[in-house]
């Protein structure tokens, strides 16, 4: 697969522009590379700090791929970190 749609729905206006901005974010970088792991996505994009706070929040093992998370993970990853 060389792409991929993300179909985002029932999304309320009432997010705070910093929570949108790392929502974005942590897609964008969860999503970057095919084939690897998201934390190892993640730290390459927002940097360790981000991906061990992600982690932390989900629970997470470390071998998890992007594609694996729910909408629900992304939304509380993206609240904590």
């Amino acid at each position: 697969v060389d792409s991929a749609i993300l179909k985002i729905s029932n999304i309320k206006n009432n997010f705070n522009k910093n929570f949108e901005k790392n929502f974005f974010a942590l897609v964008k970088n969860g999503f970057a590379h095919k084939r690897k792991f998201v934390l190892k996505n993640i730290e390459g994009g927002l940097g360790l700090e981000s991906a061990q706070k992600f982690k932390k929040s989900l629970n997470l093992k470390g071998n998890e791929r992007a594609e694996d998370l729910a909408l629900s993970d992304w939304v509380s990853g993206a609240e904590n970190i």
